[in-house]
C-alpha cells in the first residue's frame, strides 16, 4: 500500500497527512482501548436534541440520523456544506489542506440560486460548476477559478462534452477534475479530433493559479 505514495511530492504527502488528521477517530461509539471514558466528554461535548416533529412513526425509534456540521478552514462560511457527495467533499478537504497559501477561500456554487454563477449553454440551459475558488496571485478572471468535479463513469457523456467546452464570460472555462482510485484528482481535457475527454495531468493545488 505504501508504494502508491512513491511518486507524491512533499506537498502532496503533507496534504494527505493533514486530511487524515482531520478525520474523526472515535465516531459515536466509545473506543475504550483508545481513550479513557472519563476524559471523552469535555467542554466541546454536544448533546443530542431530539425533535419528534421531524421523526417518522412512533417511538421507540430503531434508527437515528444525527445532523451536524463540519468545520472548514477556507470555506467562505467556515463549514463544509452538507450536500457534498464523497468526491466533492474530498476536493473541498484538499482545498482546506493547502499549506502554500495559494487558496484564499472556496465556495460551493449551488445550482439555480440568485447568487449562483451560471454558464448559458448552447441549448439555453444553465450550467453551474461545483466550486468557485479564490486564488492568491491569480491576476486574471478576478482571481477566481471555477471547478467542476465529474465521476469517471460519466466523463464521456455528451452533457460532459458540452460542460468541458463551456466558458463564462467573466471567469473563463471551468477546470474539470476527476478523482482516481489512488485518491488524486486529475485535470481533464477535451480532444476535439477524437470527440473524447481524457486525463491531462495531476491536479496540484499549489499550481491552481496557473490553470
Amino acid at each position: 500500500m505504501a508504494d502508491s505514495y512513491n511518486d507524491y511530492s512533499r506537498e502532496e504527502l503533507i496534504r494527505e497527512l493533514r486530511l487524515r488528521d482531520r478525520r474523526p477517530r472515535f465516531g459515536l461509539v466509545w473506543e475504550r482501548k483508545e481513550i479513557e471514558h472519563e476524559k471523552a466528554v469535555n467542554d466541546d461535548f454536544i448533546a443530542l436534541e431530539f425533535d419528534p416533529d421531524l421523526s417518522c412513526g412512533d417511538a421507540p425509534y430503531r434508527n437515528l440520523i444525527i445532523e451536524g456540521d463540519s468545520r472548514s478552514r477556507l470555506n467562505v462560511y467556515g463549514l463544509l456544506p452538507q450536500d457534498l457527495n464523497d468526491t466533492e467533499r474530498r476536493f473541498a478537504e484538499t482545498l482546506d489542506a493547502d499549506i502554500t497559501g495559494t487558496v484564499t477561500w472556496w465556495h460551493r456554487n449551488e445550482p439555480r440560486k440568485p447568487w449562483s454563477v451560471g454558464i448559458i449553454m448552447p441549448s439555453g440551459d444553465r450550467y453551474y460548476p461545483d466550486f468557485i475558488v479564490g486564488v492568491n496571485g491569480r491576476h486574471h478572471r478576478d482571481g477566481m477559478l471555477l471547478v467542476e468535479i465529474k465521476g469517471n463513469h460519466i466523463i464521456n457523456y455528451e452533457d460532459t462534452w458540452e460542460k468541458i467546452n463551456a466558458e463564462h464570460k467573466q471567469y473563463g472555462k471551468p477546470l474539470m477534475l476527476t478523482r482516481q482510485d489512488d485518491g488524486r484528482f486529475w485535470i481533464m481535457r477535451y480532444i476535439d479530433s477524437a470527440r473524447k475527454i481524457e486525463q491531462d495531468q495531476v491536479f496540484r493545488v499549489e499550481n491552481i493559479g496557473h490553470y
